[in-house]
């Protein structure tokens, strides 16, 4: 049974260095993801899909127009 024992302290243990650190390596990560300094090929990228979300609203109001002028 001592042996028993032992192997279950030690599998608490394990338990717990692994959720200490997660529990410090987690906020780190988070931190990291917030950069907020995007490089000019970052700000590009967000250019172009604010266009283009411009032109898919654009063309659905387009479409809608049009379906409203076919069907009164």
């Amino acid at each position: 049974m001592k042996g028993h024992t032992k192997r279950s302290l030690e599998a608490k243990d394990l338990l717990r260095l692994a959720a200490l650190g997660l529990m410090t390596t987690m906020p780190v990560l988070a931190l990291t993801a917030c950069d907020n300094n995007d490089g000019p090929a970052e700000e590009a990228g967000e250019a172009l899909d604010d266009t283009a979300d411009d032109v898919g609203d654009a063309f659905d109001d387009a479409a809608d127009e049009v379906d409203d002028a076919i069907d009164p």
